[in-house]
């Protein structure tokens, strides 16, 4: 039975409210289908693994839900024309050996007109102040509602669009580094760079989320005979890339224009960049940067 989602509400005392200890998975659909759900599964049972949260949950009844989920609000899916499914979980009230763990699937709507015109004219990217939090704190395989870097770093962002014309793209997003002052990550993809040598690298295992969508790249362009390469990035490596790639669950895959108002990369799509979007288009049967031209209209 579904529940309205105003009527979803977790305990003032569970570590969720108190420790922000909640894990977060979300991941789109195609064409009304879920798509890579094993993975989804393997990093959201990592999650609940590392913050102890038992719901003996396996991942048959993970992607049951999922789809009943889906199955019940299938007319909604078919107007909105895809959309991202949701799924956080917490550990219970603290200090209550009988706690019940919390867990709530709901979807979300795709941000159509923005993915229109991040394929169609690349994403602005500003350095933030802030620092990713680093993977001694918590594991970067875990994806989690403790976001607050993220969230100051868009706040700091819009502060810097008032102030400054040139930033008041609203499609732009702010890139974190790493508390050593490497690059990490956004708050909705992982980056990836084709450096001036020609190599195909993105940030360091353990500098940014370990993005699902980073990882599907990286074997698409192994099918193609390429190879990504996890190393540090320095902010200087990215004004002399050939190429800036975002990778993400929502976009799948896009390329970044400007950072801080500079120009980055090339003004049009490499041979490379043209043949791994081909395959990932062909991977999930569904060509997303003409569905995204078509309902951001």
């Amino acid at each position: 039975m579904s529940t309205p989602l105003a009527d979803c509400a977790w305990s003032m005392h569970d570590a969720g409210t108190l420790y922000g200890a909640i894990v977060v998975e979300r991941f789109r659909t195609f064409a009304g289908n879920l798509f890579e759900l094993a993975d989804r599964w393997k990093r959201f049972s990592y999650g609940l693994t590392t913050l102890d949260i038992d719901f003996s949950l396996s991942q048959q009844e993970f992607a049951n839900s999922c789809n009943q989920l889906l199955d019940v609000n299938r007319e909604l899916v078919t107007l909105a024309g895809d959309v991202s499914v949701v799924a956080v979980a917490s550990p219970g009230e603290v200090d209550n050996e009988t706690a019940t763990p919390s867990i709530v699937f709901h979807l979300s709507p795709l941000p159509w007109k923005k993915l229109s015109n991040w394929y169609q004219f690349g994403t602005s990217l500003f350095l933030s102040s802030y620092a990713a939090v680093p993977d001694a704190c918590w594991p970067a395989h875990i994806k989690t509602r403790s976001r607050l870097p993220y969230y100051l770093s868009d706040v700091e962002l819009r502060k810097n669009q008032r102030t400054t014309p040139k930033t008041s793209s609203i499609e732009a997003l702010p890139l974190l580094k790493t508390v050593r002052g490497t690059i990490a990550d956004t708050s909705v993809a992982n980056i990836v760079i084709v450096d001036k040598n020609g190599v195909i690298r993105s940030p360091a295992t353990g500098s940014s989320l370990e993005g699902c969508s980073l990882e599907l790249a990286k074997r698409l362009l192994r099918s193609c005979g390429q190879n990504l390469v996890r190393t540090d990035i320095d902010e200087s490596e990215l004004y002399v890339a050939r190429e800036v790639w975002l990778t993400g669950s929502t976009g799948c895959i896009w390329r970044a224009s400007s950072l801080n108002a500079k120009s980055i990369g090339t003004d049009t799509e490499s041979p490379i960049y043209r043949h791994l979007k081909a395959k990932w288009i062909e991977h999930v049967g569904l060509d997303f940067e003409a569905q995204a031209m078509c309902f951001a209209t």
